[in-house]
């Protein structure tokens, strides 16, 4: 089912997102804005959902500064090598939740 949301616009948005995976992996307070949302005369539901996750997958370079594995700074101590090597973190994984929604 698509829902047809001509000319939808919505102003400009600050997010905030926080992951945390029973201890292991957590991603702390990442913010970052979000340019202005402007729908055509087509537009659905879909495309809002694509259009933040793209946003959302522009900033990954913010949540890498702020993950961390086991209470440590994954980009500082370099355990992002080990963690991926041993399945528990990926570039994408603080995302899985977001895209999904």
């Amino acid at each position: 089912t698509f829902y047809k949301l001509p000319y939808a616009t919505i102003a400009p948005l600050e997010i905030k997102i926080t992951y945390n995976a029973l201890q292991l992996v957590s991603v702390n307070d990442t913010s970052f804005r979000v340019k202005a949302f402007k729908g055509k005369k087509d537009t659905v539901a879909a495309d809002l959902t694509d259009f933040y996750v793209r946003q959302c997958l522009k900033h990954s370079s913010n949540f890498i500064q702020n993950a961390e594995l086991l209470g440590l700074n994954v980009e500082s101590t370099g355990t992002f090598a080990l963690a991926t090597t041993l399945g528990f973190a990926s570039p994408i994984a603080p995302f899985a939740g977001f895209a999904a929604v």
